[in-house]
């Protein structure tokens, strides 16, 4: 099923939604508060209060589908009127400028300040700095484990072209069916986010590069063998 408006007059294809701004915050706050949380321990000095902290790491969530609708709108917008589709090569220029040279300051300063990676390897600096650590390593550098959230974005950004050829084909005319199917598609969730969910916690800066998260049962024995008493809750699964 093929469906086209009259008109093809053009659609602007950076268009505003300011109530979005309000998402945003809240996804926001939601992140900030869950990795304060984490960081400070309310994960276990509270029952039901620190699982929903923990659960604020929705707000991860709220941001990639914020990224997905504004970055496939314009293709969707232009082919509902028949207008030809954004350039590929502005959207990857957009796409790298805003993103990468800051990315490429912090990994510098992370690697090169924070004690803990004070005798990083080449590979370390290279998979650093192409984004590849949640596929190649277990663990992020100290101070950069938050950023498996930016390699599912730009992951994101490399395919999406494609993606939208897939919905609009190559007469670039709206099928909703199309994009409902591939909507359904892209539902499952691939095998890299789970491995950049478990290797990127932010507890990763205390327990070091290489190390896993500890288990609910492994900590009260670690506690014992230490000599000391286990007395606090089990650890609770960290935010994304």
């Amino acid at each position: 099923m093929r469906w086209r408006a009259r008109t093809t007059r053009s659609v602007e294809p950076a268009h505003e939604f300011p109530v979005l701004d309000t998402l945003r915050a809240i996804g926001a706050l939601a992140v900030l508060t869950t990795h304060t949380a984490f960081q400070a321990g309310e994960y276990l000095r509270h029952g039901v209060w620190g699982t929903l902290l923990a659960r604020l790491d929705v707000g991860v969530a709220i941001f990639f589908v914020l990224s997905g609708f504004l970055l496939a709108r314009p293709w969707l917008a232009r082919a509902a009127t028949g207008a030809p589709p954004p350039s590929r090569r502005r959207y990857y220029e957009k796409r790298l400028l805003r993103i990468y040279p800051v990315y490429v300051v912090t990994v510098v300063i992370a690697l090169v300040w924070i004690p803990e990676n004070e005798g990083a390897t080449l590979r370390t600096w290279v998979s650093s700095l192409l984004l590849a650590d949640p596929y190649t390593s277990e663990q992020l550098p100290h101070g950069l484990t938050q950023m498996w959230s930016l390699t599912a974005e730009v992951a994101f950004y490399a395919v999406l072209p494609l993606l939208m050829w897939v919905a609009v084909g190559r007469v670039h005319a709206l099928r909703p069916r199309r994009v409902l199917a591939l909507a359904v598609a892209m539902t499952r969730r691939p095998a890299a986010t789970d491995r950049g969910r478990r290797c990127c916690a932010p507890g990763g800066d205390r327990r070091g590069r290489g190390s896993r998260p500890r288990s609910r049962r492994s900590w009260p024995r670690r506690a014992r063998a230490r000599g000391g008493v286990a007395t606090r809750a089990p650890v609770r699964r960290p935010p994304t």
